[in-house]
């Protein structure tokens, strides 16, 4: 609910640009950097879904195996499909990433991926990246994945209502006791309505918050 959710357009948005692209979900499906699996549900058409992360990730729960990303414990050309969502910018090389990705893939495969372009530091030391458009387009290409699909999560009046609203409730909210967290977070909502109304009134124009792509393995690299 916008009203008791500080954050809650980007995850509205994660969750609604992921719903749009599911179906590019097939058959062996890696969730590369899973934490607890919040996207799962979206693809509970695929035949298996495995969930992988780091032991020490942050909020990591029903792990089906653990591993690292730069070192995939998967055959070449072992996965139908691979999520990757919002772990990009806490990985020191995101190529190094992209290319194991794009080894496990089977030809004709779909990576499903999301990147921030504009968001705050966070689970620090080990944040690195934000990404633009082109920027993330580039790397996956030069990573032997062909974006099919580029979208964008909202344009600058939603980046910049989430942005004063995350602002907003880590100075005022989190960890307050009522009534003070509750005027916070009921004041977070209202600044998010408006801007979420002012961001389609400008037809999504500018900045993101964050990217969503599907990119195809190419059949040759």
């Amino acid at each position: 609910d916008i009203f008791t959710n500080p954050f809650y357009f980007s995850a509205k948005s994660l969750s609604k640009g992921l719903s749009q692209v599911s179906d590019f979900g097939k058959g062996i499906l890696l969730d590369v950097g899973c934490g607890s699996k919040p996207y799962k549900l979206l693809f509970r058409h695929v035949k298996s879904y495995i969930g992988m992360d780091l032991p020490s990730s942050p909020k990591v729960a029903n792990l089906d195996l653990y591993g690292n990303g730069y070192h995939l414990p998967f055959a070449n050309e072992s996965a139908d499909s691979i999520l990757c969502t919002e772990v990009l910018e806490h990985v020191n090389n995101p190529k190094l990433i992209l290319l194991e990705i794009a080894r496990v893939l089977k030809p004709e495969g779909h990576l499903i991926l999301t990147v921030p372009e504009i968001w705050g530091a966070h689970d620090l030391p080990n944040d690195f990246w934000r990404f633009t458009q082109q920027g993330i387009s580039n790397l996956t290409k030069s990573s032997g994945l062909e974006p099919v699909i580029l979208r964008k999560t909202g344009g600058t009046f939603a980046m910049a209502g989430q942005r004063i609203s995350s602002l907003l409730y880590y100075r005022h909210g989190e960890g307050k006791k009522k009534p003070l967290l509750y005027m916070t977070t009921l004041l977070c909502g209202l600044i998010q309505t408006v801007f979420i109304a002012m961001d389609i009134l400008y037809q999504h124009e500018g900045n993101t918050l964050r990217h969503i792509i599907v990119a195809k393995k190419l059949s040759k690299m």
